[in-house]
């Protein structure tokens, strides 16, 4: 929403680099900050029980993996 929202012009978005590489490229969008980033945000993975599937477990594994 956010990133459609700055592509017409409607405001300023605060985007992860990879979500918008193309849109820079083809100058749709600009960085206006380029010398500032934003601190790490936590990022949690709520579930309904503390007893996770098998599949459930590896997902998240693989997520943490990927965010590292």
């Amino acid at each position: 929403m956010i990133k459609q929202l700055t592509e017409l012009n409607k405001g300023l978005g605060l985007l992860p680099q990879e979500m918008i590489t193309d849109e820079l490229a083809q100058g749709a969008l600009q960085r206006i900050l380029p010398d500032w980033q934003s601190s790490p945000m936590p990022i949690y993975a709520i579930t309904e029980t503390r007893l996770l599937s098998a599949k459930a477990r590896c997902f998240i594994n693989f997520i943490q993996n990927k965010l590292e």
